[in-house]
């Protein structure tokens, strides 16, 4: 009798371990996305922030010559035409999104 009371704790014990096991596996797939998230905004924020100098860009910032910059202040406007070239850009994406999303 004592081993069969014996044998039954045993298997009970090693039933709730594998049931234990089986929910935490299910609760980590779970957040699993969340997870990810995290570490990325995590990451992403960390960068931002940083200065170039923090980053390792001490030099290595990109600067025009006189004859680029001359080039572009001969342009007129040309700020403003960057910045509709950009707004167009933006609507077209934004029509092409839309157009997807009412097609599903």
């Amino acid at each position: 009798m004592w081993d069969t009371i014996q044998q039954f704790f045993s298997d009970f014990i090693v039933f709730l371990d594998w049931g234990i096991e089986v929910m935490k596996e299910f609760f980590l797939i779970l957040i699993q996305p969340v997870i990810w998230f995290f570490n990325l905004a995590k990451g992403f924020f960390s960068v931002v922030f940083k200065t170039a100098e923090e980053l390792g860009f001490e030099n290595e910032v990109a600067e025009f010559s006189e004859n680029a910059l001359a080039f572009f202040d001969v342009i007129p406007y040309f700020n403003y035409i960057i910045l509709g070239i950009g707004a167009l850009l933006w609507l077209v994406f934004l029509d092409f999104f839309i157009k997807k999303l009412g097609s599903m």
